[in-house]
């Protein structure tokens, strides 16, 4: 093979090239350390690579690179395959029962209830001055974080001016309960939740928690292979956010403020009805469960988990009220025989029960399943009756019934309690300990929890349900004497499309599933509700700076005559009004008057354009060039203008309270009317001024 032509020297020095004519000498020489690969210096170039060598040299290198490639992908699928199917096994065959049920059975029938968790108001009352037995409640609405910002910045606001130290209870949905819960455990310890750190605290980025937790391989493995889910991720976010681990048990105790600590009351959705969830010791006590132990954030969790987005929360009915139906039923025959021959107390006692009222005596010429439903309806009637045998929870009887010692506290506890359901359930744990080759044991059963917004956006139907407790429930020597109502809403008024200059609505999981009509369907449907709600209480047709709401039916009569509520209602819709409230009278001067305050107005519609295009959503996040600290600062001065600058309504609220409470904090000054406006954009349509779209300008 002949070497193919040098290419000229570049100027680059001395150049080797190969000289096969004196390689073959070397090697025919025998020198046995001759370099195979001799160069010879010469003034020439070397002679280029055969084009043939250099393309094979060129393929050996690719494939080896594709050798590499495909090696470190293989290894990179395998790794993955492996953790995946792993995920996969432990989905398949770990038992998700061993994780602990999140509410736990009540233990003994002398257990403290959590006073502060309940609709009882014993330790709010004045025994002696009557006019201090008036009900002072809020109610915070859900929405996200915004409503959460926005709640804890009003009671801040409400706070500094001693309106909340006579707050008989909170009531809270959704987004609303953090500020609800955290204002409560500070006012009963404010050197572990200082209320100065609230609303810094809630308005961080709890989305960007999330999903660091989730990105965690063992949180991975936690919400595939147990009954953790994201809604318990949530709870231990907002444990080490906000609430340090609290327990129901810590809001009860001596106030560490001046007043007292107000009754914590958190509200959720009952998964397949249309009724609402309240986390209270008395419904807490008809599920035979405890909420001493119950932690806080999984219960503000549950209020806050969105449909969808969260999941629902389990919570395990203890009381065993439920009656027996045909598939609980093994054997209708061996029951009838067992009954008769038994010889055990319970058996006897049952036998002699049964004759003395409906004995069941089936018809043999009935099918199985009919014996069975004949049999069903007969322990149900049992069920019906037991509160007449009143000897079935006599201490011989229980010790005659083969309990184990976990079952015999249980009934114990069940005898301890005022409410039918759990003393009922025990009974149908008696009958089929019994009867346990005849009857199936009840499997456990679960209440299922989500967000509080569709039974209740506002939160108002618990809070009316307290006034009218505290109303009724008064001492007669001293019967309360009016109710007052703080009432956060944080609803966003949309009075337009908010993608009307956008074709494409779509950005990342939207491809797969469209969340953003998920939530525009759920949010029409809390409007008409929170519409229907505002309708009913005849909202907004006073003239008064307050609104007086009604908390019974009319024509009721009530001991102390307390028939309604006044409200000082806080939301977005009322920024232009508060602004309006200073115009003068009239109409000459009321047109000057809004000429030279025309920037005023313009900032206001500015706020208000702002906060209703701020999304739904657990950080704090809005139009266009609108970050986390500007949206806070909007939060801020919406509380800071509908509290402070509504002269009119702070003036109303402090007669009321002097009147009732005595002596209030010295108010200062009003501040001067919001004029700030150049830090946002508003674009609104010519003809009827419908705001389309909103965008900060980074100022």
């Amino acid at each position: 093979m002949g070497w193919p032509r040098e290419a000229p020297d570049r100027g680059r020095g001395v150049i080797y090239r190969i000289d096969r004519q004196h390689l073959e000498g070397l090697i025919s020489s025998g020198r046995p350390n001759a370099p195979t690969d001799a160069r010879v210096r010469t003034g020439e170039p070397p002679a280029a690579p055969d084009s043939r060598q250099q393309g094979d040299w060129v393929a050996k290198r690719f494939w080896r690179i594709v050798r590499g490639v495909a090696t470190t992908i293989g290894l990179a699928i395998l790794i993955v395959s492996a953790f995946v199917g792993l995920v996969l096994a432990g989905v398949a065959i770990a038992d998700k029962s061993w994780r602990p049920d999140l509410n736990q059975p009540r233990t003994s029938a002398s257990m403290p209830a959590v006073q502060r968790a309940s609709l009882f108001f014993e330790d709010h009352y004045d025994q002696h001055d009557t006019r201090r037995n008036a009900f002072v409640g809020v109610a915070i609405s859900g929405g996200g974080s915004r409503a959460a910002v926005f709640g804890a910045e009003v009671i801040s606001a409400l706070s500094g001016l001693g309106f909340l130290d006579h707050v008989a209870a909170i009531s809270s949905v959704s987004g609303g309960s953090l500020p609800a819960a955290y204002y409560a455990l500070s006012r009963r310890d404010p050197t572990r939740w200082p209320l100065s750190t609230m609303t810094t605290a809630l308005a961080a980025d709890l989305r960007r928690d999330l999903m660091a937790d989730v990105r965690r391989p063992s949180t991975l493995m936690n919400l595939f292979s147990t009954t953790y889910n994201r809604t318990d991720l949530l709870a231990d976010v907002l444990d080490r956010r906000l609430f340090s681990g609290a327990r129901w048990s810590d809001l009860d105790g001596k106030s560490a403020g001046t007043g007292p600590v107000p009754h914590l009351l958190v509200n959720a959705s009952i998964a397949g009805s249309n009724q609402g969830f309240l986390f209270s010791d008395d419904v807490f006590g008809a599920l035979g469960s405890e909420l001493t132990t119950f932690r806080i954030s999984h219960a503000v969790a549950a209020s806050a988990a969105f449909p969808g987005l969260l999941d629902q929360v389990a919570l395990r009915d203890y009381s065993g009220d439920f009656g027996f139906n045909a598939d609980d039923v093994i054997d209708p025959r061996g029951f009838d025989k067992r009954l008769s021959e038994c010889t055990d107390s319970l058996c006897a006692y049952l036998r002699t029960k049964l004759q003395g009222g409906r004995v069941w005596t089936p018809r043999h010429e009935n099918s199985v399943d009919q014996r069975r439903e004949e049999l069903a309806s007969t322990l149900n009637w049992i069920l019906g009756e037991f509160e007449s045998w009143e000897d079935l929870w006599t201490d011989d009887k229980l010790a005659a019934a083969g309990l184990s010692e976990q079952e015999k506290v249980r009934i114990a506890v069940a005898k301890g309690f005022d409410r039918s359901g759990p003393r009922r359930g025990a009974v149908r744990n008696l009958i089929t300990k019994a009867f346990r080759d005849q009857l199936k044991p009840l499997p456990p059963m679960y209440v299922h929890l989500y967000d509080g917004g569709p039974s209740d956006n506002l939160g108002w139907g618990t809070i009316t349900s307290a006034a009218y407790a505290y109303v009724d429930y008064a001492p007669k020597t001293a019967p309360a004497s009016g109710c007052f109502v703080f009432l956060i809403d944080a609803h966003p008024e949309r009075v337009a499309d908010s993608q009307a200059f956008t074709r494409e609505h779509r950005r990342g999981l939207s491809y797969l599933i469209d969340f953003e009509s998920i939530t525009d369907a759920t949010s029409t449907l809390l409007d008409q509700q929170r519409e229907q709600i505002l309708k009913d209480m005849h909202a907004d047709e006073g003239e008064g700076p307050l609104e007086t709401w009604p908390i019974f039916d009319e024509g009721t009569p009530r001991p102390s005559g307390v028939q309604t509520c006044l409200v000082w209602r806080f939301s977005f819709d009322r920024l232009i009004r508060t602004f309006l409230r200073h115009r003068p009278r009239g109409v000459t001067e009321g047109d000057r008057w809004e000429r030279e305050h025309a920037g005023e107005r313009k900032a206001h519609e500015t706020l208000a354009a702002v906060l209703n295009a701020t999304a739904t959503d657990f950080r704090l996040t809005g139009p266009q060039n609108c970050s986390q600290p500007v949206l806070h600062k909007a939060l801020r001065d919406a509380a800071q203008i509908l509290v402070q600058e509504d002269e009119g309504a702070a003036s109303a609220a402090r007669r009321w309270f002097e009147e009732h409470f005595g002596a209030m904090p010295t108010r200062g000054s009003p501040p001067p009317l919001y004029a700030d406006w150049r830090w946002a954009k508003v674009r609104s349509s010519p003809g009827d001024h419908t705001v389309q779209s909103v965008a900060c300008t980074g100022r």
